[in-house]
């Protein structure tokens, strides 16, 4: 999200909250078309539509148009599809992920953890798909 952080400034927005939850509300209304959403009771529509009805709102309540609702959809938008649509078509390349370098540098520091274990990464993660009992648990605080 740092996409936000570069945008913020060339549209005078100071708080990124409001468009960082219209950003995972678009990510997770692309990730869900068949769902069926209602609003109050009175509109039912599909999950894609979801941001669209939410700047509708918007808009009705304050009169204004939701720049920063505006702004999270972009943003969610160029993520769903450099992470979602553009790796099958381009046989798994994924631009917006860091760089090899990057990898290379924290990868070491990432390797024992137990956020490297959550998420799939890492020595521990390796034996367990060989097929070695592994067993990690998060640290306690």
């Amino acid at each position: 999200m740092t996409s936000l952080l570069l945008l913020s400034p060339f549209v005078s927005m100071p708080f990124l909250g409001h468009p960082l939850s219209s950003t995972l509300v678009y990510i997770w209304s692309r990730r869900n078309p068949d769902t069926l959403m209602s609003f109050l009771g009175l509109l039912v529509f599909r999950a894609p539509y979801l941001p669209w009805v939410l700047m509708g709102i918007s808009f009705v309540l304050h009169g204004t148009v939701p720049r920063d609702e505006f702004m999270g959809v972009v943003i969610g938008h160029v993520w769903y599809f450099f992470n979602d649509v553009y790796p099958p078509l381009h046989g798994g390349a994924r631009p917006l992920d860091p760089p090899m370098w990057w990898r290379r540098l924290f990868g070491e520091f990432l390797l024992g953890s137990w956020w490297a274990f959550e998420f799939g990464m890492g020595r521990k993660a390796n034996q367990r798909q060989r097929g070695d009992p592994v067993r990690m648990r998060r640290p306690t605080a």
